[in-house]
């Protein structure tokens, strides 16, 4: 219990310095999961403490079903006071969704159209000051196991086969998210889709395509803190449409370590009118890196 509270003294005291070394002009933003085990005063807290100002939040779309005999009050309590609450506080709170990676098949599309609808319909009903800004999904084609084998075997008409179902997800759910025109639509994509496009592998990989649907694009590069290397693996990006560069706390020594590369990805990218900061995986081990400093 006593190292529990060293811990959280720790986490606490130090907040004041390390809030002055951030850079303000981009957003630092990060995926949450767990919310339901997440205690919502002091998750709010720990994201004003790590200066993240989005919250890409983990939501569970059956929970919020209008149909009362479904929903789970409880829930979707929970979820209008988080909303409340950060939003009080200026964070603005995207709802991530459709993280299986079978979403991207065909077979899947519809039941994915009816979570997103079921998270729309729950922000419609929302107060002002309760609102969720966007929809984030995390589907991943590029983890399916059929693309993975395809992609092995070199039979990159397959794995395009699986990018153009993809595609058609966006497509389908395009017009309900931006049913409301304030909605953000974003994505978590393979940092490399737009490179295999360039190389003509994989066409439906192309930024101008994924452009036509999503807002914001989060290209995952991880497994390295070289900022020479995120820059140029975020580059296409950055220079088709709105980017925030997904990286990783793990790969990282520690929270000032990833606060120095996500200034210095802001300077670098100062003069690019699609960069828009850093997106960081995850909450959780954010928070781990922060009291290693």
């Amino acid at each position: 219990m006593k190292k529990k509270i060293r811990s959280l003294l720790a986490f606490f005291c130090v907040a004041s310095s390390l809030m002055q070394s951030v850079k303000a002009d981009n957003n630092f933003a990060a995926w949450l999961y767990n919310f339901s085990v997440l205690d919502n005063q002091a998750t709010v807290t720990q994201l004003q403490t790590l200066n993240i100002d989005q919250a890409y939040l983990a939501v569970s779309a059956k929970k919020l079903l209008p149909n009362g005999e479904i929903a789970d009050a409880a829930y979707t309590d929970k979820l209008s006071q988080f909303l409340s609450l950060a939003n009080a506080q200026g964070i603005q709170v995207h709802a991530m969704t459709l993280m299986d990676k079978n979403f991207s098949l065909v077979e899947k599309h519809q039941r994915a159209a009816d979570m997103v609808s079921w998270i729309i319909d729950f922000n419609n009903a929302q107060s002002a000051g309760q609102k969720l800004v966007g929809i984030h999904i995390d589907t991943e084609p590029h983890t399916l196991s059929e693309w993975k084998a395809a992609k092995s075997a070199n039979d990159w008409d397959t794995v395009e086969s699986i990018m153009a179902q993809y595609v058609e997800l966006l497509t389908l759910l395009d017009p309900i998210v931006h049913s409301d025109p304030q909605m953000s639509f974003s994505a978590a994509i393979h940092w490399k889709y737009n490179e295999w496009a360039a190389r003509n592998r994989l066409p439906s990989g192309d930024t101008a395509i994924l452009r036509q649907y999503l807002d914001v694009v989060m290209p995952m590069v991880y497994e390295t803190d070289s900022l020479r290397l995120i820059q140029r693996r975020s580059a296409d990006e950055i220079e088709e449409m709105p980017t925030l560069i997904g990286i990783r706390a793990v790969d990282f020594e520690n929270y000032d370590a990833i606060i120095a590369a996500k200034n210095e990805l802001d300077a670098n990218n100062a003069d690019q009118p699609h960069y828009l900061g850093v997106i960081v995986h995850s909450f959780s081990e954010l928070n781990i890196k922060y009291l290693k400093n």
